[in-house]
C-alpha cells in the first residue's frame, strides 16, 4: 500500500489514523451500538408507539446509517472523511440548539429534565469540539489522502 502525497499545509502525511484523531474514531465506533440501545429502549417503553415515537425511531436509524457511512470512510481513510465527520459531530449541537430555543420559548421544565438538558448539552458541545478539530487539526489533514 502505498501512501500519495498529501495538499495540506504541513506537507505531513500519515499512514494510519493516531494521535488525538483515534479517539473520535473510538466514538464513531461505539456511537451505532448506543444508539441501537436507544432505538430498542424507545421501541420497547411503549406499548402502542405514538407519532413522536416512530419519528425518534426513524431518526435515531438515519443517524445510525449516516454514522456508518462517515466510519467506513474513516477506516478507509477517504478524502470526504473530514467533511462527513464535521456534519455527523455539528448535528447533535445543532439538534441541542434547537431544543434549547424550543425550550426557551415553552412552558418551564422541571428540575429532571433541566439536569437531564444539560447533560445533553455538555455532550453536544463536545461533538462540537470534535467537528471543529476536523476542520484544523493537521493530523487529519495529512490523513486522509485516498
Amino acid at each position: 500500500m502505498s501512501i500519495v502525497a498529501s495538499t495540506n499545509i504541513s506537507g505531513q502525511t500519515y499512514s494510519r489514523i493516531g494521535g488525538w484523531l483515534i479517539l473520535p474514531t473510538i466514538a464513531l465506533f461505539l456511537t451505532p451500538f448506543f444508539r441501537l440501545f436507544e432505538i430498542v429502549d424507545i421501541y420497547k417503553a411503549v406499548p402502542s408507539l405514538t407519532v413522536i415515537d416512530a419519528l425518534a425511531i426513524m431518526v435515531g436509524l438515519i443517524y445510525l446509517v449516516f454514522n456508518i457511512i462517515v466510519l467506513v470512510f474513516v477506516v478507509k481513510r477517504k478524502r470526504q472523511a473530514p467533511s462527513l465527520a464535521k456534519i455527523f459531530f455539528s448535528l447533535p449541537f445543532i439538534l441541542f440548539a434547537v431544543m434549547a430555543v424550543g425550550a426557551y420559548m415553552g412552558p418551564p421544565i422541571d428540575q429532571e429534565s433541566a439536569k437531564s438538558f444539560m447533560e445533553s448539552g455538555r455532550g453536544a458541545f463536545w461533538q462540537l469540539i470534535w467537528a471543529l478539530y476536523f476542520e484544523r487539526s493537521k493530523r487529519v489533514k495529512g490523513t486522509f489522502i485516498n
